[in-house]
């Protein structure tokens, strides 16, 4: 049976770190169907916090339609981004903040109702001493409980602003770790 994994990906760089790793790590998920929203063309609005969602099980805006279908119907869910000034790049984080109706939609349990799902988050980062983790955490927790998913693993790719980098010395290192993790995914999906 093929599971479905949706994959947030919040890099502007389609040929950059964020990009290989993550083309890397769905080589390991050859039993899942893959849909990938890229935050930059989904060009989504911002929120503007008109409470429309508080009153109905709706947004206001409906640019995010399919990506919420995605969102609802995966058993994995993959965060794909590189990490700017300790945050997420804004077009993803317009997609954060817009989830907000799920937050309201609890007071909607005939309608709400999102099947639990294990996420993995996939990071890169030019800096290779700063561990920015807990900051990302802090801000992806609230998220994660609205989407009934709990945080499964971490990958973080540090140094990519470094000449010295060497992605497939990382690569060779992640591979038990992420055939691990996909033998565990299969194991609790």
């Amino acid at each position: 049976m093929m599971k479905n994994a949706s994959v947030l990906f919040g890099s502007p760089n389609k040929q950059g770190y964020t990009s290989k790793l993550l083309k890397y790590f769905l080589k390991f998920l050859p039993n899942y169907s893959v849909h990938i929203v890229d935050a930059y063309k989904q060009n989504v609005n911002p929120c503007i916090a008109c409470k429309y969602c508080l009153k109905n099980y709706a947004c206001i805006f409906k640019d995010m339609e399919s990506v919420n279908c995605h969102l609802i119907s995966s058993d994995l869910l993959i965060i794909a981004s590189p990490i700017y000034n300790a945050s997420f790049p804004a077009p993803l984080k317009a997609i954060f903040d817009r989830l907000q109706r799920f937050y309201f939609a609890r007071n909607y349990p005939q309608v709400y109702s999102f099947k639990k799902k294990s996420v993995v988050i996939l990071l890169t980062q030019g800096s290779e001493k700063i561990d920015y983790w807990p900051v990302i955490y802090a801000q992806i927790s609230p998220i994660l409980k609205v989407l009934n998913a709990q945080m499964y693993e971490k990958f973080i790719l540090m140094g990519t602003d470094s000449k010295n980098l060497d992605i497939d010395k990382f690569y060779i290192k992640s591979k038990n770790k992420i055939e691990t993790i996909v033998s565990n995914l299969n194991s609790n999906i």
